[in-house]
């Protein structure tokens, strides 16, 4: 298990709770079916923001906005708020939740979406509640462009935005998905988002004309190879964490940034120091999420499991392949 840094950076460490900034967190709540090698679960709670608020809440306090309907468990938003998740800006509405099938190749390479349905999230406009409205950072999960720019016209300027997107919005919502990523500081994609938004076959290439579009920091979420972090004058990468075997893949993309933005949350400042202990962050609520089904590999887990998981990346000289 390797990390790319700087020569030299500290190990990582959680954020002293005084330097700990509250995260905005907006996304999709859901109910998750899935099938992979290892066996099959049903109506699990997923989504985009609980992983990432699971990973990004052992290290920052997190406002988490969204919406389910009322077949959504009770019990999983009374264990969020049990894990000081505030969750008042999440709305119970009558009818179903989102729901998503998927089934996993037997490598766990691969993974076809059997089916979604959007449910209440189809219809129902988040709002964001006063103890989110002013927090300095902000995380808009992968969803709609046009709720994720809803989100950000209710917060009041934050220091450090993140957004996330996948290829359906990409594809489907180009315009209001690059105003947005304008106005961020940084973007999560995965490598084929990063070469359809950037227009380019080159990795390097896309991303650096997706850094000269707005967001001077872009990760790229590589799967089983780990993540890449483009930043002003480096790159930076992590492999895996590897612990535990893998049952569920589902969700690790969103806890990995959970771990990397709840990391920069208590950050002086976005530089490829931090950036480098982030992403080692990042890896380690990445693996807490794949070793069980749905949520349950977060049930157990303390900042103290998730800090010594990330210390066993060790960090290597970062490459000066961005500008």
């Amino acid at each position: 298990m390797t990390a790319s840094g700087r020569t030299g950076e500290a190990r990582p460490r959680p954020p002293a709770p005084g330097r700990r900034r509250r995260i905005l967190a907006f996304g999709t709540l859901a109910l998750d079916s899935v099938d992979t090698p290892e066996g099959s679960g049903r109506d699990l709670p997923g989504g985009s923001a609980l992983y990432f608020s699971l990973g990004a809440s052992l290290l920052a306090p997190v406002v988490l906005v969204g919406v389910v309907g009322d077949d959504f468990p009770p019990s999983c938003l009374d264990w969020l708020d049990e894990r000081g998740v505030d969750v008042t800006g999440i709305r119970r509405e009558r009818g179903p939740t989102m729901r998503w099938r998927a089934r996993y190749a037997p490598d766990f390479g691969t993974r076809q979406t059997l089916a979604t349905d959007r449910g209440v999230a189809a219809t129902v406009q988040p709002v964001v509640p006063s103890t989110g409205a002013r927090a300095p950072v902000a995380f808009l999960g992968s969803t709609d462009p046009r709720l994720q720019s809803r989100v950000l016209a209710q917060l009041e300027d934050p220091e450090l935005l993140a957004v996330d997107t996948m290829a359906h919005w990409i594809e489907e919502r180009s315009a209001e998905l690059r105003g947005l990523i304008a106005r961020a500081q940084l973007l999560f994609v995965n490598e084929t988002e990063a070469r359809t938004l950037g227009r380019a076959d080159d990795l390097a290439a896309s991303v650096d004309s997706i850094r000269g579009a707005g967001p001077p920091w872009v990760v790229v979420k590589l799967g089983r190879a780990g993540a890449r972090a483009f930043g002003p004058g480096c790159v930076l990468s992590v492999a895996p964490a590897r612990v535990g075997g893998v049952q569920d893949p589902t969700g690790a993309g969103d806890a990995f940034a959970g771990g990397v933005m709840g990391h920069l949350a208590g950050a002086a400042s976005v530089d490829p120091d931090s950036m480098g202990a982030a992403l080692r962050f990042g890896a380690a609520a990445a693996s807490l999420a794949i070793e069980r089904f749905g949520v349950l590999g977060f049930q157990d887990a303390d900042t103290a499991e998730l800090t010594a998981r990330a210390r066993r990346l060790t960090p290597l000289p970062a490459r000066g392949e961005s500008t």
